[in-house]
């Protein structure tokens, strides 16, 4: 049994978080970027599809979901002053591309989205480690949640992994406000 509800408010918030991003001159990194109008647009428009019609659109959210990690590994590169380690954006891609073959269903991006969602803030912490800022912990909790939303996936405990991803997400996102005002 799965909870598409929760799945997909959780997939809109974070549209509505970076298409506030990309309006708003608080987020320089997200400001007029047209990589955070796509993330925005690709999360907000798939779950408006996918509710009524019953199409899955967890590609376009896989697809939203690895640019928003690109996004993230760009922001860390440029405070820590590295390159973007494209790495772990393709060691996800590949495991995930892996998992859909084997399973035969494009349902099984979802997969792929529950792992970007949990090494994101994973990355995030590390980064928000080095340059001293506050809440490396809450990106710690986020990250663990993100595992445990994977783990359930792959355990087919559908609804726990939707209500787990959940709160990995909005612990993730609770937290990018502080960040952009320091």
């Amino acid at each position: 049994m799965a909870c598409i509800i929760i799945e997909e408010i959780t997939e809109g918030m974070i549209g509505v978080v970076m298409l506030i991003g990309f309006f708003s001159r608080k987020f320089a990194l997200l400001h007029g970027n047209r990589a955070s109008l796509a993330i925005g647009l690709l999360f907000l428009i798939a779950p408006i599809i996918e509710v009524p019609t019953g199409v899955s659109m967890e590609f376009l959210e896989f697809s939203a979901a690895l640019l928003l990690f690109w996004v993230v590994e760009k922001f860390m590169a440029i405070n820590l002053k590295k390159h973007v380690e494209w790495k772990y954006i393709m060691v996800v891609s590949g495991l995930t591309l892996i998992f859909v073959c084997i399973k035969g269903s494009i349902d099984s991006f979802q997969l792929g989205v529950l792992m970007t969602m949990t090494l994101m803030p994973l990355r995030a912490s590390r980064a928000v480690g080095l340059l001293l800022w506050p809440y490396r912990e809450i990106f710690y909790l986020s990250a663990v949640f993100g595992f445990l939303a994977v783990a359930a996936y792959l355990l087919s405990l559908n609804l726990l992994s939707d209500f787990l991803y959940f709160g990995g997400v909005l612990l993730f996102l609770s937290v990018i406000p502080e960040l952009g005002g320091t």
